[in-house]
């Protein structure tokens, strides 16, 4: 029998028990093995989120794994010109950039920041893991199963912003959970409109590509923050402003874009 998608409360806490247990279950032998042979490696642990992530996939998808994700890659969601693209890229930037106060003025612990540098002190798995794994699995949980479960019996803000929840909690570490759970509301929005999970893909991985390649830089490993970096607070706010407005632009445009591409799609023939 079809496993069905999460759509409610009751089944969300199913799915959070599916997803911690597949985590537990893929981690723990690495961790048994780090206090065994006194060796603490975290692209062996980072690696494990890997099995985890597919355990919950195919949990969910089992029975009908090649009908699961008909159509979720090859939507005709939006014309792939380097003009949609660059709009794409330019929201994402600015979200990203609007982000940047959570982790820079919140008095929150930052309990996984030293695992993430280490990560990304390691180019090849740190790219591997953070820039194509990461974005790739957790977009079809989050958005491909959860969000698309979710939004068969709710409404879109609250499939969206319950989705987003849970992409933050799974972050487990405040600052970055907050951020996560910000940057799922675009990407959830996002599936809305178009139910395309290649374009959530592509947004996730601009944030974590941005990332990975800002620490690669020598000069910038020691800054967390875009203000740590100016160092200016008249810079810094100025920036943030002028981002908060080419983020409203972005949206109204990525808005009409995908507004068109559905009218295109429903009425062919206005397209010839």
């Amino acid at each position: 029998m079809n496993q069905k998608l999460p759509q409610r409360i009751a089944s969300l806490w199913l799915f959070f028990l599916v997803y911690i247990s597949a985590s537990i279950i893929t981690a723990a032998p690495i961790i048994a093995l780090s206090f065994i042979f006194d060796f603490d490696n975290i692209v062996l642990l980072a690696l494990a989120s890997i099995p985890a992530n597919l355990i919950v996939i195919f949990y969910y998808t089992r029975n009908r794994f090649s009908s699961a994700f008909s159509g979720a890659f090859a939507s005709n969601s939006i014309n792939y010109s380097a003009a949609n693209v660059g709009l794409i890229l330019l929201v994402t930037l600015c979200c990203i950039v609007l982000l940047d106060p959570v982790q820079a003025f919140l008095p929150l612990n930052d309990w996984g920041r030293e695992e993430t540098k280490e990560l990304l002190s390691k180019p090849l798995w740190g790219f591997l893991l953070a820039c194509i794994a990461a974005p790739v699995l957790e977009e079809i949980i989050f958005r491909g199963i959860v969000l698309k479960g979710l939004l068969q019996s709710n409404s879109p803000v609250k499939a969206i912003v319950i989705s987003a929840l849970l992409f933050g909690i799974i972050h487990f570490n405040p600052p970055q959970s907050i951020q996560a759970f910000l940057l799922a509301l675009l990407i959830g929005w996002i599936y809305y409109r178009t139910g395309d999970l290649s374009l959530c893909i592509l947004v996730h991985f601009i944030n974590n590509a941005l990332s990975f390649s800002l620490f690669q830089i020598t000069s910038l490993k020691d800054f967390d923050t875009l203000y740590s970096i100016l160092n200016n607070n008249t810079l810094y706010f100025s920036i943030e402003l002028t981002t908060l407005l080419l983020f409203i632009g972005g949206l109204i445009s990525l808005n009409k874009l995908f507004r068109l591409s559905n009218n295109l799609a429903s009425n062919p023939v206005t397209a010839l």
